[in-house]
């Protein structure tokens, strides 16, 4: 399928859309949402990329409950292609069936993952940056497939999925299915922590497992968080991947100061490949709905020099 055909269908989606989430307004909860991240970048000479004006995702959301017993959603998401195009895809199309299961639902068809939802939602800037989890290529924020969603209590809660994969992007390839789960513990109204598991098998012989351990805490001037990672990556050469990752915000009357340091190591059998990564920046909150985020970053590796970065980060929704 060709890109103006693409475009074609995302238009006539969002159109669709629009028309139901006015006729809906009428008669039950419809909600339409959006937002956008979009950057300056001034790169490093090192790099010879350019100085630019680049987009980076643009979300367009229908939330609807269509029943008692059953909500339905579906998230257009667009990024950046190889090419340089901006091309629509769908993220989540799933419909959620609460009280099945007691304080649960189901949820049923391209929906989120347990992977690090908690940790990004702590972290706080999906607009400037991706979890250590995402950048590392661990796994997908949104798949195809079965999940439960509850708590045992106000205390502690739980997400397990099954699911194809591969991701929300491409169609499964094997007869094998990705087994994870999320349990979450708030010992206190500030404090957090969770704890994620994920089964893989790849083939008949190998298996990839992922482990995680995160601790967040928010009152109302500090928001902070820790994540680790483990993943063994099974197959003929096996190896592991590891990484942790420390992020703290400091809340202001009028924005925040916010900062994050990663440490990973992409393949345990290769030597002097450790990677940092380093973001300090300011949050303007010029509204609600409208961030401005200029920030630096330093990203280094063990064989090579340091990367510095220029970024103004921004984001607006509706």
């Amino acid at each position: 399928m060709n890109t103006k055909n693409v475009t074609a269908i995302f238009i006539i989606f969002a159109y669709y859309i629009l028309v139901i989430g006015n006729l809906s307004a009428q008669e039950s909860s419809g909600n339409i949402s959006g937002k956008v991240y979009f950057e300056y970048f001034v790169p490093d000479d090192l790099t010879g990329d350019v100085e630019q004006f680049r987009f980076k995702r643009y979300y367009f959301a229908y939330d609807k409950k269509i029943s008692d017993d059953f909500d339905v959603r579906y998230l257009l998401d667009a990024d950046r292609a190889d090419d340089g195009k901006a091309r629509p895809f769908l993220k989540h199309a799933y419909v959620s069936w609460p009280n099945l299961v007691p304080d649960a639902k189901i949820y049923i068809g391209m929906q989120p993952t347990p992977n690090w939802w908690v940790s990004e939602k702590y972290w706080g800037y999906r607009s400037i940056e991706k979890t250590i989890q995402d950048l590392n290529k661990l796994g997908a924020s949104a798949d195809l497939g079965i999940g439960l969603r509850g708590k045992f209590s106000d205390k502690q809660g739980y997400h397990i999925t099954y699911m194809n994969g591969t991701s929300n992007s491409k169609p499964e390839n094997d007869d094998f299915k990705k087994l994870s789960g999320m349990y979450w513990y708030k010992p206190q109204e500030k404090f957090i922590g969770t704890v994620y598991l994920a089964r893989e098998r790849t083939t008949s012989e190998f298996t990839n497992l992922t482990f995680t351990i995160f601790g967040g805490y928010e009152s109302e001037i500090l928001r902070t968080g820790i994540e680790y990672f483990y993943h063994n990556n099974g197959g003929i050469k096996e190896f592991n991947v590891t990484g942790i990752s420390f992020f703290g915000t400091y809340k202001l009357e009028k924005g925040n100061i916010y900062g994050r340091y990663d440490i990973s190591d992409p393949n345990d059998t290769i030597a002097s490949n450790n990677e940092t990564y380093l973001i300090l920046g300011y949050d303007y909150e010029a509204d609600a709905n409208f961030h401005i985020m200029p920030n630096i970053r330093i990203l280094g590796k063990d064989d090579k020099d340091s990367v510095k970065e220029f970024h103004i980060n921004v984001e607006f929704k509706f």
